[in-house]
């Protein structure tokens, strides 16, 4: 949301999403525009949950204390690739080749999720 009322124009605001499960009597979807990232935002909305909590991994969420929390595969994926990317690359300085039989499209197999 831009030019807020009482808020500088360029300030940052986020929307929390919280979704209940797809087993649900009556799946729920809920976005919660907040002014931060802070621990509080989900600590205040949540109160004493005790149930599963599925997160990106950021740090606030692990703040819930009693929960059940798992990990979103997608981001777990992103950090693999973005791990091999960086490790591909220090290879390829090292042989001061960009082309390197190691390099991640001239390896069979791998999947990095791009085009």
């Amino acid at each position: 949301m831009l030019k807020e009322m009482d808020r500088e124009a360029a300030s940052t605001s986020y929307m929390w999403a919280y979704r209940s499960s797809e087993n649900s009597d009556e799946p729920i979807v809920l976005l919660a525009y907040q002014p931060g990232r802070g621990q509080i935002h989900p600590q205040a909305f949540l109160g004493d949950y005790r149930g599963i909590v599925m997160s990106d991994g950021y740090s606030a969420w692990r703040t819930l204390e009693g929960a059940t929390h798992l990990g979103c595969m997608a981001h777990s994926r992103r950090r693999f690739v973005d791990a091999l990317k960086a490790r591909t690359g220090r290879r390829n300085r090292r042989s001061g080749s960009s082309n390197s039989s190691t390099g991640l499209k001239g390896r069979r197999g791998t999947d990095t999720g791009e085009g």
